[in-house]
């Protein structure tokens, strides 16, 4: 049964399949400059909460965390014609409303990096030298020349796949990042550690060096494989 219904030359092939792939998760925009990966599984999840939660007759059924494999398992095309010309109405009614829930949702992991421009404070004139920037840190913390916005935005995506629903859920404001070697300078010593705070309002993140004994102990913490 399944394979008759399965068949491309069945005259409702194509309203099955289109039923599917408007189910199918929504298009998610590549993440710039540092691409997320290895995030399909929780995407999904959010999505299946989402079309859980919202549809009208258990549309879900005809979700499928890969669409490819569901064409070559050649489902889920046993169901009744008039089922999916009932789910295809339904599904136009919250379909949208889900899509707008579901890049809502998501929207924290795209959140970009403050650039030296936008937050000059904790970054070096690009003429300072060493010595210069140790001693400027007595009055803030200063990073590393080496540390750039582009490596904080890695450092930003290694926490994001570490604790995915902390961030969607927007529970975490802040969190600490360990290094293998020195990040910048606090207070003129060297540092090896980053607080990255988030701005959910701002849809922003900055970061600055901290010292490795500083007050940040109940924050969440990860050793990045960066630096």
């Amino acid at each position: 049964m399944a394979d008759q219904f399965a068949n491309p030359n069945d005259p409702t092939y194509q309203r099955r399949l289109r039923l599917v792939q408007s189910l199918s998760l929504p298009t998610i925009t590549h993440r710039q400059p540092t691409p997320l990966l290895g995030l399909e599984h929780e995407f999904y999840q959010v999505w299946e909460d989402i079309v859980l939660n919202l549809q009208v007759d258990n549309e879900i059924q005809y979700l499928f965390f890969d669409l490819a494999e569901a064409l070559d398992n050649k489902n889920p095309w046993e169901d009744d014609i008039e089922l999916i010309e009932r789910a295809i109405i339904n599904s136009k009614n919250w379909l949208n409303e889900a899509k707008v829930a579901f890049h809502s949702t998501i929207k924290p992991c795209f959140y970009r990096m403050a650039s030296s421009r936008e937050y000059l404070k904790h970054f070096p004139n690009v003429n300072w030298t060493e010595v210069r920037i140790k001693s400027e840190s007595f009055e803030r913390s200063i990073l590393s020349k080496k540390i750039t916005p582009e490596l904080l935005d890695s450092m930003l995506v290694e926490y994001i796949q570490l604790d995915f629903q902390g961030i969607i859920q927007k529970a975490v404001t802040q969190f600490v990042v360990e290094t293998n070697s020195d990040c910048g300078y606090s207070k003129g010593k060297t540092c090896r550690t980053l607080i990255f705070k988030i701005d959910y309002t701002g849809q922003l993140v900055h970061a600055y060096a901290i010292p490795d004994e500083g007050s940040y102990r109940d924050s969440k913490k990860i050793r990045s494989s960066l630096l």
